[in-house]
């Protein structure tokens, strides 16, 4: 179809998925479907286990891991665009490190790490 942005899903734990796929499987078909944000709202067992399906999924071969860096540029391209750096008195706050370089890095790096 070409489109070029990111895709992301509704919540997960929602009955119209839930009710017909476990979390593995919605994630995996997600990933072959070209899903690149998965929602995970409520329960941080189902976040992790939606995390290591994404790494079970890379490193036995079904998805390509270019397939997962390609989603994470795509997020990274949107962040630039409509993430915006804290003003000052938030900078000096506890969200002095959203958006920030060192949070970007860390994003990266725990992609990095499940993979």
């Amino acid at each position: 179809l070409g489109f070029k942005g990111v895709i992301v899903t509704d919540d997960l734990e929602m009955g119209a998925i839930a009710k017909h796929f476990t979390m593995q499987e919605a994630v995996v078909k997600g990933l072959e479907a070209g899903v690149d944000l998965f929602l995970v709202c409520h329960t941080e067992k189902l976040q992790d286990i939606a995390i290591e399906a994404i790494a079970n999924a890379v490193e036995s071969g079904r998805v390509p891991l270019q397939r997962v860096q390609d989603s994470a540029a795509r997020i990274e391209n949107l962040m630039h665009l409509y993430v915006k750096p804290a003003t000052q008195s938030e900078s000096q706050g506890k969200l002095r490190i959203i958006g920030s370089k060192e949070h970007r890095e860390r994003i990266m790096q725990i992609l990095a790490d499940t993979i």
